[in-house]
């Protein structure tokens, strides 16, 4: 071979080289982040959830923290999504149209969970620690 042709398949040796390296990715690392970010989080602020006797009045019965509305007692059921506050004290406040029905101040750890029974009745009531 003359010189000429050996430098070209050094050329096309030493192209195809560089070239091979650009097309490689490492999917096993990519896959690895991937899966760390899949971890689920766990929420640890405190859980408040509503119960009543009067089901039929669960929507008309709105909940007020720390005089801020937040939605009503159906929103907030035993069977649906909780409430969920920052840990500290907070004054909750249910009410009936325009009357308290239920104003009490709970102090609210992490991790804690507490259901709020809404009586028939203005005055009787209790949560569950």
């Amino acid at each position: 071979m003359s010189r000429l042709n050996i430098a070209r398949v050094v050329l096309l040796l030493s192209s195809l080289v560089v070239l091979s390296g650009c097309a490689y990715t490492p999917q096993t690392s990519v896959a690895q982040h991937e899966e760390q970010h899949l971890q689920p989080i766990q929420d640890l602020r405190p859980q408040l959830r509503f119960a009543t006797d009067a089901t039929d009045q669960a929507t008309t019965l709105k909940i007020y923290v720390n005089t801020l509305y937040v939605g009503t007692v159906a929103d907030f059921a035993n069977e649906k999504r909780p409430l969920r506050l920052l840990s500290g004290e907070h004054t909750i406040q249910v009410r009936d149209q325009n009357e308290v029905r239920l104003q009490e101040t709970l102090n609210l750890e992490s991790g804690a969970t507490r259901v709020m029974h809404i009586p028939n009745t203005h005055k009787s009531f209790h949560t569950d620690a």
